[in-house]
């Protein structure tokens, strides 16, 4: 019997060698881990991603104002010569491929975890883009951070360093609305009875709050401005210490 290959799993390259920072790859490598599923990793610079993913057949996954934008992570399977974009599609792939491995949808939950993954998204993304735009770029190499550094600036209408800059209101109040985010999100979790979305075992929900939070911790390590409140102890003292858990329980299964 031949010994599948290991998938092939592109991620986003940071400036520390073979450390994820990515909230959509962390999705995938969370999903892969979780799996027991083994897969290489290929890290790929923020401007060569359109080049790599079109040159292996992948899918714009966006389109914004007309635009197409092709995005990470995507995942190609030697096996089957399938390749897929965007961190859902790839869950979806995983679970197809690989039923008898943990489940990420157990119960037929996809189409309730579909919405909670999105709803979180939806809510979080908006204040986490703000509050890491400017150290996000800190974590990136050369060639990638002018790239992030244009996008977000085109984003939000404003010079990079200005975005959600120490000690202005609107850091203040997307500082305030991550935590009434969680907040919210934290009254969902003691709905479980566990400590994961569906009881005591982790599902693809999960995955997607961990890879949220695990962005903000993994960015957040570079700030040394000791008055700067925005950091990731404060956020493990939210909620009785529900998002501390929940990254230290995931992080037992995630694969570097």
């Amino acid at each position: 019997m031949t010994t599948p290959k290991p998938l092939v799993f592109y991620d986003l390259a940071g400036k520390e060698a073979e450390m994820p920072w990515s909230p959509n790859t962390f999705k995938t490598r969370y999903c892969l881990s979780y799996k027991c599923i083994a897969f290489v990793t290929i890290w790929v610079e923020y401007p060569d991603i359109q080049m790599v993913v079109r040159a292996k057949g992948g899918k714009s996954t966006l389109n914004i104002n007309g635009r197409n934008i092709w995005t990470l992570p995507a995942l190609l399977d030697p096996n089957t010569s399938l390749f897929i974009s965007g961190s859902l599609q790839i869950a979806e792939y995983l679970e197809f491929r690989y039923p008898d491995l943990p489940a990420l949808f157990p119960n037929d939950s996809i189409a309730l975890q579909v919405v909670f993954a999105k709803t979180f998204d939806d809510m979080i993304e908006p204040r986490l883009s703000a509050l890491n735009a400017v150290l996000g770029a800190e974590w990136l190499t050369s060639d990638s951070k002018w790239f992030f550094m244009k996008s977000r600036a085109e984003r939000f209408g404003k010079p990079w360093k200005e975005i959600c800059s120490l000690g202005s209101e609107e850091r203040d109040a997307a500082w305030k609305a991550f935590e009434e985010t969680l907040g919210l999100v934290d009254e969902w979790y003691q709905r479980s009875g566990g400590r994961f979305i569906l009881g005591d075992v982790p599902s693809y929900a999960d995955f997607a709050v961990a890879a949220r939070l695990k962005w903000f911790q993994t960015v957040r390590r570079k700030s040394t401005d000791p008055g700067d409140p925005v950091d990731w102890n404060t956020v493990c003292s939210w909620h009785g210490g529900r998002w501390e858990r929940l990254v230290k329980d995931l992080d037992r299964c995630l694969r570097y």
